[in-house]
Formats: structure tokens, sequence, C-alpha cells
């Protein structure tokens, strides 16, 4: 069986970007109009990156009996950066 892992809290993309700066003490990632993104990348591309995609960890957590160590990117986000920056050591 197949399952869709996701966060068990909602965020867009752009709420994810800038907590990835934030953490990696990195300025946030300025935003391009989406008619540039459009014109460089396409229509279908653009209406792939930019669509609403709920996903939910019901499935999972039900029938594996599974539960996220770090419930939300918020709270997981720190500690996989500082392993990332020790060299993926844990």
């Amino acid at each position: 069986e197949r399952f869709i892992i996701a966060d068990d809290g909602p965020c867009t993309t752009r709420e994810f970007a800038d907590c990835m700066a934030e953490n990696m003490n990195a300025p946030k990632p300025r935003s391009v109009p989406g008619f540039i993104i459009r014109a460089v990348m396409g229509k279908m591309l653009y209406e792939t990156i930019t669509m609403n995609c709920r996903v939910s960890n019901a499935k999972a957590k039900k029938q594996l009996g599974w539960q996220l160590q770090y419930p939300t990117y918020r709270e997981g986000m720190p500690p996989t950066i500082r392993d990332l920056e020790e060299g993926g050591k844990t």
C-alpha cells in the first residue's frame, strides 16, 4: 500500500520558504510575478506549481499506528538544518 506523508499543519510554499530562510540565517526569497513564471515556464508548469494541494497523514496514522517525530515543519526544520550543517551525522 502507498501513503502520502505530509506535515500535520497546513502551510503555503511561501511560508515554508520563509521559515527555511529564517532557520538558515539567509534572506527571505523574493517573489517573481506569476506572468513572468508563466511566460518562461509555460502555462501547464505554472498551474502545477501554483495549485492548491491538500494532503493528509490520517491514513498512515490509522493503518500503521504511525506518528511524526516533528508534527510540523516549524518544529522539524531547525534540527534537520542543524543535522545537514553537521554533515548529516544523525
